[in-house]
């Protein structure tokens, strides 16, 4: 997959297999690769499941901003961070930000340890335990500048087909059930979702209304007319 040119990979992945349980908390959606051939090759699909995996979490970290939740770093621990750097690549393209892999073979366990310390009075406070005992080695991953125009096309093409894929959702879904089984809850985040999906990705007045029209659609399909 390394060697593929994984920023020209055509492929497009939702990683919905179990639903969607972040931005869209829609547990009825279900995942789909988009752009299959004859000629795919078995590392092609293994990239756009990175691929995929990486931009629902860069439509979380969005969607956070967008509510005011300031974030300055990101920092991965566990096994696969130290394990593939690939993958670790691709999240920083894809998240157009730096990363930092925490050097530490049981990361979460380090972290259950300091609170094991302080409970225990090893530590007086829980910044002296974090001081002593907290991981100092770190790996870095930064976006490379060269490749930003293409990864960000990947990026829009990923919110263009899971924003038609949520809504085919909602298409399938009686408004019986987003009435009376307390699915409403979703739809003003979809319809949100939808937005930052498409209208992001249209600079002509008459694609804006466009996606208006679409919008108000949507709303009137769900029951909702505000």
């Amino acid at each position: 997959a390394e060697v593929s040119q994984p920023w020209q990979c055509g492929l497009t992945v939702l990683d919905w297999w179990n639903g969607n349980r972040n931005v869209l908390c829609n547990l009825n959606l279900r995942g789909a690769i988009q752009g299959l051939t004859l000629g795919t090759r078995p590392e092609d699909i293994y990239t756009a499941m990175v691929q995929g995996i990486a931009c629902g979490t860069r439509k979380i970290l969005e969607t956070c901003m967008d509510d005011g939740v300031e974030i300055k770093n990101i920092v991965a621990c566990g096994g696969i961070p130290q394990k593939n750097p690939f993958l670790m690549r691709q999240y920083a393209n894809l998240l157009n930000r730096p990363l930092r892999v925490a050097c530490a073979n049981e990361g979460p366990a380090m972290g259950a340890a300091i609170f094991a310390a302080c409970a225990a009075g090893a530590y007086a406070t829980f910044a002296d335990a974090v001081a002593h005992m907290q991981v100092k080695t770190f790996l870095e991953y930064r976006p490379q500048p060269e490749r930003h125009d293409a990864y960000e096309g990947i990026y829009r093409r990923f919110c263009r087909f899971s924003c038609s894929r949520a809504l085919r959702g909602v298409r399938h879904q009686s408004i019986y059930e987003y009435r009376h089984r307390g699915i409403g809850v979703h739809l003003p985040c979809l319809h949100h979702y939808f937005y930052r999906a498409v209208g992001n990705s249209v600079s002509s007045v008459a694609g804006l209304r466009a996606v208006h029209r679409a919008g108000s659609a949507y709303y009137k399909l769900c029951g909702r007319h505000d």
